[in-house]
Order: structure tokens, then sequence, then C-alpha cells
């Protein structure tokens, strides 16, 4: 601002660091590091694990859960696992192999997702208003998306679950040779709900909201699935 007339008077600073609030529209002061994030993401992880068997049976199985917090809110992800791996000896010269493992995966986060929603919040200057004195949600003179009411104007739910199966069976119908079988279905699903749920916002002294963040509700639903074979046969 070389050359120029400066942006605030001496008089607005100093009444500036003197009444600076988060519920100020004359006097914004944002500290979105308190405001925006959680300060840390709670992490569980849980684990059951058994196995046994004997020189017929040989089985292993475990069970897992998984559940981690954002650091900021509005944002959670959830995994439920199991597996399953038997080998079974039929006789001397047959073996059997039976694998199962399943997944399933819930995220959730805000309707513009989580990169989105933090590029909003870093861009944000902490000198415009994001709330009126009385708490609804404040427009501001540069006409930004105010990242607050962004966060909390809709969820976007996606599950992923995964399935995967193993047979396989080992025959050796002469000494020195090995013929294999192996079947391996897997099945993939994704599905996302995302709702958008306009937040009104106003300006000071306003009873009528004069912007909406977004303008629309919407609903958009996507399922993507795929399934695969995989069927082998080796003679060694």
């Amino acid at each position: 601002n070389v050359n120029k007339s400066p942006l605030w008077t001496d008089e607005y600073l100093a009444e500036y660091q003197e009444n600076s609030s988060l519920y100020s529209t004359a006097y914004p002061n944002v500290d979105f590091q308190e405001l925006f994030y959680t300060e840390s993401g709670l992490q569980q992880h849980h684990n059951l694990n058994v196995t046994g068997g004997n020189e017929v049976l040989r089985s292993a199985a475990s069970l897992s859960y998984m559940n981690q917090e954002g650091i900021i809110p509005n944002f959670n992800y959830k995994r439920y696992s199991v597996r399953a791996n038997n080998d079974i000896k039929v006789s001397e010269r047959i073996q059997v192999k039976l694998d199962l493992y399943a997944r399933h995966s819930p995220v959730q986060e805000t309707q513009e997702g989580e990169s989105s929603t933090i590029r909003k919040v870093q861009r944000f200057p902490s000198i415009l208003a994001v709330y009126l004195p009385d708490g609804r949600y404040s427009t501001n003179l540069m006409g930004y998306a105010n990242p607050m009411a962004s966060m909390e104007s809709g969820t976007s739910n996606t599950k992923y679950t995964n399935l995967r199966g193993l047979a396989s069976v080992n025959i050796q119908p002469l000494d020195g040779m090995n013929l294999s079988f192996m079947y391996s279905p897997q099945f993939n699903e994704s599905y996302n709900n995302t709702f958008a749920n306009p937040i009104p916002m106003y300006v000071e002294g306003t009873v009528e909201p004069v912007q909406y963040a977004p303008s629309k509700s919407t609903l958009n639903e996507r399922v993507s699935r795929s399934i695969t074979n995989n069927l082998n046969a080796i003679l060694s």
C-alpha cells in the first residue's frame, strides 16, 4: 500500500483492538484454529483373533473394528472386517483351502467433501464476519461463502463393501505331480448419499435471509458395483 491512503485509520485500528469479536460484523476477528478444528481426531482399533486345529483341520479367524473421528466436525470413518481361513487335509494326496474376507466401511463428511471444506477455511480471511451478534450466520463484504455455514449445510455418507472368497484344491495324483484348482470370487460396492440443505445467512439488522449456502436443496445418490470371478487350474 505504498504511496496510497491506508486501508484502515489509526482510530479504526484502535477500536478494532478494543472491540474485535467473533460475533461482531463491525470488528470481526475469527480464530479458525479454535472455531473450526476439534483439536484431535480420536482413533480406536480393536482386534479379536482365534486360531486352532489338528492334523486334519487348521483354522484362523479374526474380527476387526476401527473408528476414526476427523479433526473437524461432521467427519468420521469406521471399518468392520472379518476374516476366516481354513486348511483341510482330506487325505495324504488331497488338500483343500477355504478362505473368506468381508469388510464394510462407512465414511461421513460434509456434503462438499473434506478437501473443499478445509480449503474454504484456509482461504477465508479472519477479518470477515462469520456470525452476527445474535449468533446467526453472517454474509460478508467480499461475498465469500461462509465456511461455517457450508460445513453445516448437509452431509455426504459413503458405504464401501468388499467381499472376497477363495476355494482351492491341491491334488497329487502321482508322486511328483500336483494338480491345483482355484476359484476366487470378489464383490465390491460403493454407495453414496449426499444431501445439501440451504443454510440462511443474514445482514445485521435484517430479519429475512439475504443469501443461502448452498442456493437450493439437493439429494444425490450413486451406486457402483462390480463382481469378479477368477478361476485357475495349474498342473505342475
